[in-house]
């Protein structure tokens, strides 16, 4: 009987870790993401001094993007791939999401399977210092 409560105790101990690493890669997602980027109709019609900068124009967004990127969110440094199919794949450490992205007009719309929970979101994009931009309280380069 001991074995078995020893072998039952392992596994749920297994299950356990396994769950909370999900709850953890859960948090960062909120953590970078959602925080950042649900504000965007308040950081577009009331912009932070940080985000000022030079609104691109379409035909901008159109020679930047597709292409692979350095996102900076909060501190964190992420790397983004929006592919000339309209594929979208971030990388934050070993936590990976996939996704899709668009150009509407000025904006940027992009759409991650589970970060930003699965839902679409599209953003000014602003040059804001040399070969950086800005949407959404998200600086990023083109690398």
């Amino acid at each position: 009987m001991h074995r078995q409560e020893s072998k039952d105790f392992k596994n749920s101990n297994g299950e356990m870790r396994e769950k909370m690493r999900s709850v953890r890669i859960k948090a960062i997602a909120t953590i970078l993401f959602i925080g950042a980027i649900v504000t965007t109709p308040l950081i577009s019609t009331a912009l932070q001094p940080a985000q000022a900068g030079e609104l691109l124009r379409p035909s901008e967004l159109r020679r930047l993007f597709p292409g692979t990127f350095k996102a900076m969110v909060k501190g964190y440094a992420i790397r983004i791939t929006a592919a000339a199919n309209g594929r979208l794949h971030g990388q934050f450490g070993p936590v990976t999401d996939s996704g899709r992205w668009s150009l509407k007009g000025r904006r940027l719309c992009i759409r991650f399977n589970e970060w930003l929970d699965g839902r679409r979101h599209c953003s000014i994009v602003r040059r804001v210092s040399g070969k950086w931009y800005a949407v959404a309280g998200i600086r990023f380069r083109r690398l």
